[in-house]
């Protein structure tokens, strides 16, 4: 997948995450053609976006780092991970990072994106499917714990 498509999601993930949580994600690796089904670190969070292209965001983070990140945010502990304030926060992250990604795309090419509303999903190993749309995803860490960010675009970008 064209990098110049994935890398601004990467990027806002980064900035977003260390300026609302100060906690830094590092990335392990680039982006990789995602050609198997996901089994969840346990905390999912996904952002559809439509224009020119259609796609999506999927920030898929282990318990102990989305816990981190929003008790930081949040100045609380939620220790009930299906906590409304929790999920609330989560989906809130995904709209952030995938809005700032978005507007840069936009800026750029004149893609005219806009966001659908987030949803949330709490589950170890849950299955998360990618039929029919071509996807990229890169693994990052934290001292908190993983992250994956799965991009996807209809037709793989390709306008």
């Amino acid at each position: 997948m064209n990098p110049q498509l994935t890398n601004p999601f990467l990027e806002s993930a980064k900035n977003m995450i260390s300026q609302m949580a100060s906690v830094q994600i590092q990335e392990n690796d680039s982006f990789q053609e995602q050609q198997d089904d996901i089994a969840s670190y346990g905390v999912s969070a996904m952002v559809t976006f439509a224009g020119v292209l259609k796609g999506r965001l999927l920030l898929d983070l282990e318990p102990s780092l989305a816990k981190e990140i929003v008790q930081q945010v949040m100045g609380e502990t939620y220790d009930d991970m299906k906590d409304s304030t929790f999920m609330g926060m989560m989906g809130e992250l995904s709209n952030i990072i995938g809005g700032d990604a978005l507007t840069f795309l936009n800026n750029e090419q004149s893609f005219n994106l806009r966001l659908a509303s987030p949803a949330v999903f709490i589950g170890k190993e849950m299955i998360i499917s990618i039929p029919k749309i071509q996807s990229a995803t890169i693994h990052c860490t934290s001292r908190h714990g993983n992250m994956r960010i799965n991009v996807a675009f209809e037709k793989g970008g390709l306008v």
